[in-house]
C-alpha cells in the first residue's frame, strides 16, 4: 500500500505536499518517495530511495516552483530509486503517480501484464525503471522488468500524442490496463490542474478557500486549514481537479466496485475496535481484518473504509498512533536507510517507546 498527496491552489505546492506526506507516509509508504510540481508549462521533480527525511534532504525540494503538484511514498515492493514515483514521460510533459496493485484483474480473462509494455517498447519508449525482473511486474522483450506505473505513464502520454485530451487519455489507459488502483497526474497542457482516475483505492479531496487538497487519507490534511468539505473521489471515474473545484467523468469498471454502505462502516468500527489492542498494528493489517465485509466477485474498498474508520476512532480518542522505526527497503540497507511505520493501538494501551 502506497500513499499519495496532491494540491492545486493559491499556495506554493511543494511545502503543502511535503507536510501532508509527513503526516501519512508511515501508514503504508516510506520506502521510495518522490514529488512533482507544475509551473509555467514545465514539470519539476525529485525522488529518492528512502522516506520523507531523505526527500527533504534533497537541495531545493521545498522550493520547487508551482502551485500545483503531486507527491508519492511507495511501499516496500522491490526495485531501486528509479522505481520510485513520480514517473515522467520521455518528453517530460507528463508526471504520474499511482497507488494499488493488479489485484483481481491478474486472474481476469484476457489480462496480459506485458502487452502494453511491449507495445510501448516497440514504439520507441525508453523505460527509466528498466532493471532485472521484479515479481509480477511487466517484462520487456529481453526479459527485464519495468514498473507497471511507468508503463501507465507512457501509455497515457502515447494516447495524448494520438490526439486524446489528457483526462480522456488517463481514463482510456485505466480501461486498457485495468487494475485495483488510483492515480494522479500532471500534464503541461493543463496548467493549474491535477488529473485523477480511480477504481477502488482511496483518494480524499478537501476543498478549502486556498484550493483543493488530495490525499490517500484525510488524516494527512493540515490541521491549520479550514475545509469547506471533505469528499471521496467516486469509484470508477476520471477527473480534472482545479483550484475552484473539479469535473468528474464516470466509467464502468470491468469488475464492479462494491459500494461503501452505512452497514459496512458500522461493521468496520466493531471489527477494528476488537482487532486493535495493546500491540501496535499497521494499516495493512487493519485492512486485512475487514476482508470479510466484501462480496465475492467485486472490487473491495478496504483501504477507504479502514482509513475513514481509523480517522473517526482517532477523533473519538478510541485509538492512538504509535511511531515504530523499521528497516528501509532492501536496496537501501547498505546506506543504513530506515523508515517510520505509523501504527495503531487502543487509546487505553500502555504507552511505550520504540
Amino acid at each position: 500500500m502506497c500513499n499519495i498527496a496532491g494540491y492545486v491552489g493559491t499556495r506554493d505546492a511543494a511545502p503543502v505536499l511535503l507536510e501532508m506526506m509527513e503526516r501519512e507516509a508511515g501508514f503504508g509508504g516510506g520506502y521510495y518517495t518522490g514529488i512533482a510540481t507544475l509551473s509555467d508549462g514545465e514539470l519539476y521533480s525529485a525522488k529518492v530511495l528512502g522516506d520523507m527525511d531523505r526527500l527533504l534532504a534533497v537541495p531545493g525540494v521545498r522550493e520547487l516552483p508551482g502551485t500545483c503538484g503531486i507527491l508519492h511514498s511507495r511501499s516496500n515492493s522491490g526495485g531501486d530509486r528509479e522505481w520510485a514515483h513520480p514517473f515522467l514521460s520521455n518528453d517530460e510533459t507528463l508526471a504520474y503517480v499511482a497507488n494499488g496493485s493488479t489485484g483481481m484483474f491478474a486472474s481476469a480473462p484476457g489480462y496480459d501484464r506485458d502487452f502494453a509494455a511491449l507495445e510501448l517498447e516497440r514504439r520507441g519508449v525508453r523505460f527509466s525503471s528498466k532493471s532485472s525482473a521484479v515479481g509480477h511486474y511487466p517484462r520487456l522483450a529481453d526479459g527485464s522488468g519495468v514498473h507497471v506505473s511507468e508503463v501507465m505513464c507512457h501509455l497515457v502520454r502515447t494516447l495524448v500524442a494520438d490526439g486524446f485530451a489528457p483526462e480522456d487519455a488517463l481514463r482510456r489507459a485505466f480501461l486498457t490496463c485495468p487494475a485495483e488502483i488510483v492515480a494522479l497526474a500532471l500534464h503541461v497542457s493543463c496548467p493549474d490542474t491535477i488529473l485523477a482516475a480511480r477504481y477502488n483505492q482511496p483518494m480524499m479531496l478537501g476543498r478549502a478557500a486556498d484550493g483543493v487538497y488530495l490525499a490517500t487519507t484525510a488524516m494527512a490534511f493540515p490541521d491549520d486549514v479550514r475545509f469547506d468539505a471533505i469528499d471521496l473521489l467516486p469509484a470508477g471515474c476520471s477527473a480534472s481537479i482545479r483550484c475552484d473545484g473539479w469535473t468528474i467523468h464516470g466509467f464502468t469498471p470491468p469488475i464492479p466496485v462494491a459500494p461503501l454502505t452505512p452497514s459496512r462502516y458500522a461493521a468496520a468500527r466493531e471489527i477494528l475496535f476488537d482487532f486493535i489492542g495493546d500491540t501496535p498494528v499497521t494499516v495493512p493489517e487493519c485492512c486485512g481484518a475487514l476482508d470479510v465485509l466484501w462480496p465475492d466477485g467485486s472490487l473491495a474498498q478496504n483501504a477507504v473504509l479502514c482509513y475513514e474508520t481509523l480517522r473517526s476512532m482517532l477523533g473519538e480518542n478510541r485509538v492512538r498512533i504509535v511511531p515504530v522505526t523499521v528497516p528501509g527497503a532492501p536496496e537501501g540497507r547498505a546506506e543504513g536507510i530506515e523508515s517510520t511505520s505509523l501504527r495503531f493501538v487502543r487509546a487505553s494501551a500502555r504507552r511505550c517507546t520504540h
